[in-house]
């Protein structure tokens, strides 16, 4: 209907001690998170920081300071997540061995020296 192309928008609800994810920055995508239920603690490289209903926290593209939104409340947090779609993008964990890189050859997961990953190892989808 809206005929948008680069825009992603999500309503995560994040059970008691979930997480979104690894600890992670993008290359080329910025990020926007507002909570709109509960309270959420981001995690980066600053330490711990923690964000109740209302409050929002943006993650500009290209800075190399990997997050991740975990759920420490006594309550499920439920949170507004945007972004945009940016391509090629180039995704780093920064506590893992891991790199999301997806261009003009597809999206591939790679070890951190840039060697891929088996195919065994990576998830399989639909």
């Amino acid at each position: 209907m809206f005929r948008l192309t680069n825009f992603g928008v999500n309503i995560v609800a994040l059970p008691l001690g979930g997480r979104s994810a690894e600890r992670h920055w993008h290359k080329a995508q910025d990020e926007f998170v507002c909570v709109i239920s509960g309270t959420l603690t981001i995690v980066n490289e600053s330490g711990e920081t923690r964000f109740t209903a209302g409050q929002s926290v943006g993650f500009k593209a290209g800075i190399p300071d990997g997050h991740m939104l975990v759920n420490n409340s006594t309550e499920v947090t439920v949170c507004l997540c945007v972004g945009d779609r940016t391509h090629p993008e180039h995704v780093t964990y920064p506590d893992i061995d891991i790199q999301l890189v997806s261009d003009e050859k597809g999206s591939r997961f790679l070890h951190n020296d840039g060697t891929p990953y088996p195919d065994e190892y990576l998830p399989k989808w639909g």
